[in-house]
């Protein structure tokens, strides 16, 4: 009896062409000890289990199940119990059942040699043939081979992960964290990114941020495309000639000018910003800041002041940017007189109009109208970078 029961755990065979059938085969390293499972299979005292992936591969083989240490199965212990092409039946499994065949030259030491085995036949019942034209309806299938397929209204599922870097070519993952597909070339990682919604003829595309586009829609006959004044995202504009900004003096109705300081570079008031719809000109205390470079143009008013002049002042640096051209008035009969000027401005720097008068006088920066706001200094400003 119990040489019977040797013969259908070990094995015994005189053959070296084909063992006894295992149970299953392993996936990875194993401890060679104790009950366990196996490429799904729970194995108990007696399963003989092809071990074929240990980090030593000496110890592959075929090993008999044990609650304690294993051992090898009688049939593949010694060195003419197996050569070079020997075959062994593994019954179960979920990947590894089929027909193995051992792939180590010979001469072979069991225990000693490196053993490898090669899946020769996999299992035919995990195996489908299909021909001709087929309906398949919630089916997985894994590692397929599909000649010229004809999909209809299929669902395709990728890899998925937060961050997929994938480099074997053809490897195509969906990254869930930014909505981007991600395709191995062979070395890198190519990102492709999903077009933004309602595109049309025309749009230009744009980036908001790292792997996120965005869409900017086509403008109107004659617009010039230009970055915004904070630098984030192109913009269409219709260069029309106005300027860019415009600043201005002004007071309430009836409200004068002001009496000007004799002979002194002194600030004018600039206190209104009237245009200035992207941003580009901050005002304070009577000094105006451009976010870009530019190209300014300005006039202030004098009246009954015998010599008026004005220049453009880098308040930032301390040095005149431009002069403006010298007015001229009179007291008897009282006139007045414009100053005007024009001058390059530089991004992040504070600016000025100053004004140079020969005399003090009341009312000398500019006579009230008293017919709506009244307005003493302009200036314009328009963008050249």
């Amino acid at each position: 009896m119990s040489s019977i029961q040797i013969a259908q755990l070990d094995g015994l065979s005189s053959s070296t062409a084909i063992k006894g059938p295992c149970r299953v085969a392993t996936t990875a390293n194993i401890a060679l000890s104790g009950t366990q499972t196996i490429d799904g299979v729970a194995v108990v005292t007696d399963d003989r289990v092809l071990v074929k992936n240990q980090t030593t591969a000496s110890e592959n083989g075929i090993w008999v199940v044990d609650t304690g240490p294993w051992r090898r199965a009688k049939d593949f212990n010694k060195p003419r119990d197996v050569r070079k092409g020997t075959m062994v039946v593994v019954a179960g499994g979920t990947v590894g059942s089929g027909f193995w065949q051992l792939t180590t030259a010979d001469p072979i030491d069991v225990g000693t040699s490196n053993i490898a085995f090669l899946l020769l036949v996999p299992d035919s019942s995990t195996v489908v043939t299909l021909a001709g034209t087929q309906t398949l309806t919630n089916k997985t299938l894994t590692s397929p081979t599909i000649d010229t397929p004809t999909l209809n209204t299929p669902t395709l599922t990728l890899k998925q992960s937060a961050a997929p870097t994938p480099t074997a070519e053809g490897d195509t993952q969906w990254d869930t964290d930014d909505n981007v597909l991600a395709i191995g070339d062979g070395a890198a990682t190519k990102l492709f990114l999903p077009i933004p919604a309602s595109t049309a003829a025309g749009d230009i595309e744009y980036f908001t941020g790292a792997k996120v586009k965005a869409r900017l829609a086509k403008g109107t006959a004659g617009q010039t495309l230009r970055m915004n004044s904070g630098a984030t995202a192109p913009e269409w504009v219709s260069l029309t000639g106005a300027p860019d900004a415009v600043l201005e003096d002004q007071k309430s109705s009836g409200t004068g000018g002001g009496t000007p300081v004799a002979t002194t570079w002194t600030t004018h008031a600039l206190n209104t910003e009237v245009r200035d719809p992207s941003g580009l000109v901050s005002i304070s205390s009577d000094q105006f800041t451009p976010t870009v470079d530019g190209w300014v143009e300005w006039e202030i008013r004098s009246y009954t002041v015998t010599s008026f002049g004005s220049r453009l002042q880098n308040i930032t640096d301390g040095t005149t940017a431009g002069m403006g051209m010298q007015g001229n008035g009179n007291n008897g009969p009282n006139s007045g007189a414009t100053s005007t000027g024009s001058a390059a401005v530089v991004a992040g720097k504070a600016f000025a109009i100053q004004y140079f008068a020969s005399v003090a006088v009341a009312n000398g920066l500019g006579l009230a109208l008293s017919q709506g706001t009244e307005v003493y200094a302009r200036v314009k400003f328009w963008r050249t970078t």
